[in-house]
């Protein structure tokens, strides 16, 4: 999964109350610690979008280079 991607399925299905974390976490199977940092990383906090990221910030964001190579969607 490329990172815009992972940026357009974070939004679609979190930002749209679709997926709670933890099914988002096992979604990407990844930990829900991993999927709280891409969360956040959108500037959602507890499905709330508190601040606008753009998918440059997301992209360069350390956390989102480090979890991208470990997802594998189901």
């Amino acid at each position: 999964m490329s990172s815009l991607e992972l940026y357009n399925f974070i939004i679609l299905k979190y930002g749209k109350r679709e997926l709670v974390l933890t099914e988002l976490a096992s979604k990407l199977s990844i930990s829900p610690k991993s999927a709280r940092l891409l969360t956040q990383a959108l500037g959602y906090h507890r499905t709330k979008r508190t601040s606008v990221t753009h998918f440059n910030t997301f992209a360069a964001n350390k956390a989102v280079t480090q979890i991208l190579p470990k997802i594998k969607v189901t």
